[in-house]
């Protein structure tokens, strides 16, 4: 049999199995297994019917032809005839240069696909692994400071607001105050019990938390005459405060922006931006509203407030960021000024924001500034009525006045009191109702003794005197006194009365979500509320009832858990990234 040039090159196996078919056969009339295939087919007439075909042809049908089983050991594998294996082996085990061009594309498609079903699993794990919420996760018991308290402040405030964007929608009454109309007569109507739905009067309360919160550090550094250290602080805080309000709103905005073009969203009986034609429309929308809502030198107006497309109550932001910018100039300019100065410039200020600039956020972040220096000062001045008998024995030779000791001993009774009552009567002015506040039983005066400057409507009411009530509330929790530690002789630190609500492992919980919690609620509700709304249509009223307490637990349990992963996966992460972006540009001292 005869081979062309081409042939013998592609194919030198067929040369090798050709010369040893022919020395058999010149030995033996009967032919070898070797010169069989498979079921007893020669390889000359293979050769033969496809001597004028394509090589590769040949090369496929005389492997076909062949049985593993069947070859004996110098002719194992028709595309490596020297290769011997055993009867044990698998096809498989061999190295990839001794296996046909098939079998290692489909070795290595079954490595990809075990490759890809490892990554899945492992990816749906971690997914699993983080969709657990961080409550029913093992971790240590939080750290608890001396202002840990506004922390869980802020995170009831921010489940109240959460609670003021939901139920209007289910009872629109209860926007009214009590006896407002003759049908406006229910419990929850009730001064001090609107408070778990005032949502305006909340984010007043965010405002001071903020001006203490951000002030704290300096104004300690301060009173220590640690100026440099002043400058480190201010610098840091002001640099990475931009990051840390705007950086999570744009994911979540963005998430927004997809439910809408997916027309996930509940009826558009709430501000949000409708679907546009294509979906570049929508991103550029999207993209015009970040812009607008980042931009550092937008004028603001706390009565002319520019709502973002997109999750519209998100109109805090630019003012928080704003008045963030004024607490640390503000701590800036007063820092080498002596306390009898600082001070009673800083109740002037204040006093002008309010009363004279019309200016209500900016007496919330100025009051927040004024409470924590005067809290400072008052903890480097709270001595112990025993103290005071020493120390005037000490300098006159006789024991106190007995006034003295009386004040002393009953410091502590003077300061619940004190607290309590001014904490009773923010509550109240918190809970000033959104509409109409001058018909509302127990309003009436309060709205006739609003400055002119504030009474032209409904809205710029609430805000004055919310702004009065939140600034009433945090300073009766730090006025209430601390218990006496001779009651614990364990050493347990007890936090005082009014402050321990906020300490709790609820509180403090709140807190972390906290601002997680208020950049995703409304995006929850608009995702499953408004739908659950719709389809309670026209309910029979306890029906309707019954349903509205369905929709409230479920819609606050995925609020709750998208917090908490925002929380996790954005919020925290903004702080670090933060952080680390301020040490790769700062000046290393």
């Amino acid at each position: 049999m005869s081979y062309s040039p081409i042939m013998e090159e592609q194919t030198p196996f067929l040369r090798h199995s050709s010369e040893d078919s022919s020395s058999s056969s010149s030995s033996s009339s009967q032919p070898s297994r070797s010169s069989l295939g498979k079921d007893g087919i020669r390889l000359s007439d293979i050769t033969a019917k496809h001597n004028e075909d394509n090589p590769l042809q040949v090369i496929t049908q005389i492997a076909q032809s062949f049985s593993y089983s069947d070859l004996d050991e110098e002719y194992q594998g028709p595309l490596s005839p020297t290769l011997k294996i055993p009867q044990s082996s698998s096809y498989s085990d061999l190295d990839e240069e001794n296996q046909g061009p098939l079998s290692q594309i489909l070795d290595k498609s079954k490595r990809s696909i075990t490759t890809i079903m490892r990554s899945t699993g492992r990816g749906l794990l971690i997914v699993l692994v983080t969709s657990i919420p961080s409550f029913l996760r093992p971790s240590e018991p939080k750290k608890l400071y001396a202002t840990s308290y506004l922390d869980g402040l802020r995170g009831f405030a921010a489940f109240f607001v959460y609670i003021f964007h939901f139920i209007p929608l289910w009872y629109p009454d209860v926007l009214r105050g009590f006896g407002s109309t003759p049908t406006d007569y229910y419990i929850i109507q009730l001064p001090i019990i609107r408070v778990f739905y005032a949502g305006p009067s909340m984010v007043s309360t965010f405002f001071v938390i903020s001006g203490y919160v951000l002030s704290y550090r300096s104004l300690q550094q301060i009173r220590n005459a640690d100026f440099l250290a002043v400058l480190g602080t201010l610098s840091s805080s002001m640099l990475r405060r931009g990051l840390r309000l705007f950086l999570p709103t744009i994911p979540v905005t963005f998430v927004s922006m997809l439910l809408v073009r997916a027309e996930l969203y509940g009826p558009n009986i709430v501000r949000y931006p409708e679907r546009t034609h294509t979906f570049w429309e929508q991103f550029h929308h999207w993209y015009r509203s970040i812009l607008a809502m980042t931009n550092p030198f937008q004028s603001i107006d706390g009565f002319a407030v520019h709502f973002p497309a997109y999750n519209g109550h998100l109109w805090t932001i630019p003012l928080e960021f704003r008045g963030s910018a004024i607490i640390f100039l503000t701590v800036l300019a007063f820092a080498k000024l002596r306390s009898i100065v600082r001070i009673p410039l800083m109740v002037f200020i204040v006093y002008y924001s309010l009363w004279l600039a019309r200016r209500w956020d900016l007496f919330l972040f100025l009051s927040g500034i004024l409470l924590a220096d005067l809290n400072i000062l008052r903890s480097n001045l709270c001595i112990t009525w025993k103290e005071i008998d020493i120390f005037s024995q000490a300098r006159n030779g006789v024991s106190a006045k007995p006034i003295m000791k009386i004040i002393g001993r009953h410091k502590n009774k003077f300061l619940h009191f004190i607290s309590i009552s001014l904490a009773i009567i923010a509550l109240y002015l918190l809970s000033t109702p959104v509409i109409k506040p001058a018909q509302a039983i127990g309003f009436a005066t309060i709205v006739a003794s609003t400055p002119v400057s504030y009474s032209l409507d409904s809205v710029a009411v609430l805000r004055f005197w919310g702004s009065i009530g939140a600034v009433l509330l945090v300073i009766a929790l730090s006025l209430s006194p601390a218990p006496n530690p001779r009651l614990y002789p364990d050493g347990t630190i007890r936090f005082p009365l009014l402050q321990r609500p906020f300490v709790t492992p609820l509180g403090q919980y709140l807190g972390n979500i906290s601002f997680s919690l208020y950049i995703v609620h409304f995006l929850v509700f608009c995702l499953f509320g408004l739908k659950r709304l719709t389809e309670a249509g026209e309910m029979e009223k306890s029906k309707y009832t019954m349903y509205f307490c369905y929709a409230f637990i479920a819609n606050t349990a995925l609020a709750i858990w998208v917090a908490d992963l925002v929380w996790r996966l954005v919020d925290v992460q903004s702080v670090r990234f933060s952080r680390w972006l301020e040490k790769k540009c700062i000046v290393r001292d």
